[in-house]
């Protein structure tokens, strides 16, 4: 398996192997939005509503989905311009994808059912017609929302990952194929940043999590299975050799 180094995706060889795509632009389709209600627990009456596919109406709309990897494993109540939003998202959870209107959004963060004052509130800016990826984590012993734009285009039949640092001591990571059937796929990725997306053939491939430039390894997350038609975040979380223990979570 050739490096990644300089380049966008890896060329195919004898082992499980990242895949370059097909060169033609219009072979590219959005990823459906095909797991929109299966939070309707979590939404009281008078929240935003999770639309169904055959009912999404996109123009002026933004599509959110919220994690909680914050360490100390608090669950959370949200509140979207003072609306009950989500109920009891617990460290690791994440919702799946849903709409609000596009502009900008006073959000607040309470400890599930206590009110008496939330433990973070913030100004979101939401663009329109774009995806969203926010994490409720910590930055310097404060609680913060960290948001990326999620990319959920790619090439017909094939599957795209995305690796984020959510790990809050942890040092430079990187991604890779496990020694000796390839090399860094994400090299060097610092806490709270996101990867570029690399478009992929489906597959199962032995990954590891190492501490930049050495073969120390993090987290193995060995038979890793992608299946097509799907774009992956994989998220670390937790504390490096702390509780809770570090690992990586996977979204699509």
């Amino acid at each position: 398996m050739k490096k990644v180094v300089e380049k966008k995706r890896i060329n195919p060889n004898i082992f499980n192997h990242f895949s370059s795509y097909s060169k033609k632009e219009d072979n590219l389709f959005p990823v459906n939005y095909n797991r929109f209600d299966s939070f309707q627990k979590l939404i009281k009456n008078n929240s935003p509503i999770i639309y169904k596919q055959d009912n999404i109406v996109k123009q002026n709309l933004a599509f959110i989905r919220l994690v909680n990897v914050l360490p100390k494993k608090i669950s959370l109540d949200i509140y979207v311009n003072r609306t009950k939003f989500i109920s009891n998202l617990t460290f690791k959870e994440s919702t799946h994808y849903l709409t609000l209107p596009s502009g900008v959004h006073f959000v607040e963060i309470f400890k599930t059912n206590d009110l008496s004052k939330p433990i973070h509130s913030e100004q979101i800016n939401l663009l329109a017609e774009q995806n969203y990826t926010i994490a409720i984590g910590h930055n310097l012993d404060q609680i913060s929302l960290f948001s990326y734009m999620d990319n959920h285009s790619l090439p017909q039949g094939e599957a795209k990952i995305r690796f984020i640092n959510l790990s809050p001591n942890s040092p430079n990571l990187d991604f890779a194929v496990k020694a000796g059937e390839g090399d860094v796929v994400f090299p060097n990725v610092p806490y709270l940043k996101a990867s570029e997306y690399l478009p992929i053939s489906p597959m199962t491939v032995n990954l590891e999590i190492r501490l930049t430039g050495t073969k120390k390894i993090i987290f193995p997350l060995y038979k890793s299975k992608f299946k097509e038609n799907i774009v992956y975040d994989l998220i670390s979380v937790g504390c490096v050799e702390e509780d809770p223990k570090f690992e990586v979570i996977t979204l699509f």
